[in-house]
């Protein structure tokens, strides 16, 4: 977990990077919110680590939580639709996977 400006560099040197957030993002952590405000949409992927990535007080994390990491992040950078938004960061699991 690094400040988006590293993040933003590698990616301001065309090198084909993804970043993954999980529920950070609802932690209020900074540096994670700062990156999925600056990055590009392009290079942004979601996660939970479910069952391990818990918020304070949870004992684990179940796999469904993953919508409200997108409905977190979306909310983060003002997205106007949220399905488009989910449709793009499925593209960019899809261009990882099978590029």
């Amino acid at each position: 977990m690094g400040p988006a400006r590293e993040a933003l560099s590698l990616c301001n040197h065309q090198i084909n990077a993804f970043f993954s957030f999980g529920k950070q993002l609802m932690n209020n952590n900074k540096k994670a919110i700062d990156c999925v405000k600056s990055l590009p949409i392009k290079n942004l992927l979601l996660e939970t680590d479910a069952p391990f990535q818990t918020l304070k007080g949870e004992v684990n994390t179940l796999p469904q939580e993953i919508l409200d990491v997108y409905k977190e992040a979306a909310k983060i950078r003002e997205e106007k639709s949220f399905d488009a938004f989910c449709v793009t960061l499925e593209e960019n699991m899809c261009s990882l996977l099978y590029e």
